[in-house]
């Protein structure tokens, strides 16, 4: 796991780690939880996570103050970021869980934006060529899941920002940013 990521303080106050009996309180934990999580996992690149390995390590497990985050409550909070759309369940039993850092709105900005920086506006790309291309490399988009790719991909052209070309080979599909 990264030893560079950095924990807020609140990580170390012990009250933190019980879920708020009053609804205001535990609204802002959740939330607090729900970007810990997101950073966390952002920075340790994982984009599916399994919850009972979640919850051995230091994200719900603090040996400074001996702290740790109960499993009912780690699910509760899980499922928070979940319903923030952050997250989906990877499968019924909720045992793991896809973490989606960007939505397709921020994704499908991002790509664009790349498209009026490099002057690729009316340009056809594969999505092939834009999700794995030399030329996409240090972009954020780069090796996307291609189901959050095709979401991304699918709100610009919902917001008449680009037009899609479908092909049963998700490679083989095409991007026109407008």
């Amino acid at each position: 796991m990264s030893a560079n990521f950095k924990f807020p303080e609140i990580y170390n106050f012990p009250p933190f780690w019980t879920l708020q009996p009053a609804m205001e309180s535990r609204r802002r934990q959740c939330e607090i939880w729900c970007d810990i999580i997101l950073q966390w996992t952002k920075s340790n690149d994982l984009k599916q996570v399994v919850v009972a390995d979640l919850q051995k390590t230091p994200l719900f497990k603090n040996q400074s103050i001996q702290r740790e985050l109960n499993g009912q409550d780690a699910i509760f909070i899980l499922d928070q970021l979940v319903q923030r759309q952050n997250a989906e369940w990877a499968d019924d039993s909720q045992s793991k869980l896809k973490m989606i850092w960007r939505k397709p709105a921020q994704w499908g900005t991002l790509m664009h934006q790349w498209a009026q920086k490099n002057n690729s506006i009316g340009v056809m790309f594969t999505f092939f060529e834009l999700r794995e291309g030399e030329d996409t490399q240090s972009e954020p988009f780069h090796m996307l899941d291609q189901e959050q790719f095709m979401e991304a991909a699918s709100y610009l052209a919902s917001k008449k920002m680009a037009k899609l070309i479908k092909s049963d080979n998700f490679d083989e599909s095409g991007i026109s940013f407008l």
